[in-house]
């Protein structure tokens, strides 16, 4: 994952995404949501990289790819640099979903790298808070 996040081996991501596609059933979802990027971050790195790897997800599976659901509403600290338990402060309230965008549907979030859990977590909680029927995580790698 270092050489799609910071090498910007874009290609990867997509085979990535691919093979990631191929091990989820279409049947128990209705949207794909990327793990978003605060703007600031997306600016600098100048792609998400767990939206590249949701392209080819949503595509393989035929379910729209909702990447405007959710946004990043605060910047956070990287979380490769903090510990288990920095991680969770570090996303609480990270994260704001769009009216009406999850509600009632089996949405799947795409990320890149599960480590501790953390994103994943603030995540799926907004997600289901903001009325999603059902919240599944799909990652291409665990830490």
């Amino acid at each position: 994952m270092i050489g799609v996040k910071f090498a910007r081996r874009l290609a990867w991501a997509r085979a990535l995404g691919e093979l990631l596609a191929g091990e989820l059933p279409a049947a128990e979802i209705d949207i794909v949501v990327p793990v978003p990027l605060h703007p600031t971050r997306l600016a600098v790195r100048g792609f998400n990289q767990a939206q590249e790897i949701a392209v080819p997800v949503a595509h393989r599976l035929a379910r729209p790819l909702r990447p405007e659901a959710v946004r990043r509403c605060r910047a956070t600290r990287p979380q490769s640099t903090l510990s288990a338990a920095d991680r969770q402060s570090n996303m609480a309230g990270a994260f704001r979903v769009h009216r009406g965008a999850v509600e009632g549907r089996r949405v799947l979030l795409v990320d890149d790298v599960v480590t501790t859990g953390a994103t994943a977590t603030a995540l799926a909680l907004a997600v289901a808070a903001a009325g999603a029927t059902e919240v599944t995580l799909a990652a291409v790698a665990r830490a």
